[in-house]
């Protein structure tokens, strides 16, 4: 019975091929055009998906009257918010940019972010070697990415290894406390070389400022419980 109605079917399609294959060629564009537009509904609702504990993880947005929404944010704003709000159990100012890294006298600016210590504890991101909890203890202290670590350090142990990071005129020289994987493409966080410790100094002089750009600059991040 299957075989007649394909015969049939078959037979049908013979004598209207133009008709055919303008309806084959139509099914085949939507079938494509819905499975892509899956994929990316998909892919777009799968950022972040990947870190454990995600749903408790919350990056704190300044939002001015007249002004378009900003992912910054001053020091004050965590230290207030952790203040009245006991339910935070962490909080770390982050920044990013793109300073010049000096290795063997050769300099190239490359991503990196800057971070409190507690960032590792409330972005949780897989960690290959070296201690997540005192990883960024130190104000020197530097975490690479895998691959960043397989390019500068090709062939011997990156930890305890340095590099000469210069930012607004300033040399200073970290240690590689840790390597950490690759973030996936689906991260909001652009992590480039690694993440390097640098708030200590300067934060008080900074959480008596409100909208000096360089303490803007930074982005609050919260944890909370469930």
């Amino acid at each position: 019975m299957l075989q007649n109605y394909l015969v049939t079917a078959l037979r049908a399609l013979n004598r209207n091929r133009v008709f055919a294959a303008i309806n084959i060629l139509g099914l085949a564009i939507g079938m494509a055009a819905c499975i892509l537009l899956l994929l990316f509904v998909s892919y777009e609702t799968s950022y972040d998906q990947w870190l454990p504990d995600h749903a408790r993880a919350y990056q704190v947005q300044s939002k001015s009257k007249g002004s378009p929404d900003s992912q910054l944010s001053a020091f004050i704003v965590g230290r207030t918010l952790a203040k009245d709000f006991p339910q935070i159990e962490r909080q770390a100012y982050v920044a990013q940019g793109e300073p010049v890294i000096i290795q063997n006298g050769e300099a190239a600016t490359e991503l990196v972010l800057t971070a409190d210590p507690a960032l590792l504890e409330i972005l949780r991101f897989p960690m290959l070697r070296g201690n997540r909890a005192t990883a960024l203890d130190t104000v020197d202290s530097l975490v690479l990415t895998a691959e960043a670590a397989a390019r500068r350090f090709p062939g011997i142990d990156p930890i305890g290894q340095t590099l000469t990071i210069v930012s607004r005129g300033k040399q200073k020289a970290y240690r590689v406390t840790a390597i950490m994987a690759d973030l996936p493409a689906n991260s909001h966080f652009k992590a480039g070389s690694g993440v390097a410790t640098s708030f200590r100094v300067g934060t008080e002089k900074c959480s008596r400022i409100t909208s000096s750009l360089p303490c803007a600059r930074l982005t609050a991040t919260a944890f909370l419980p469930p």
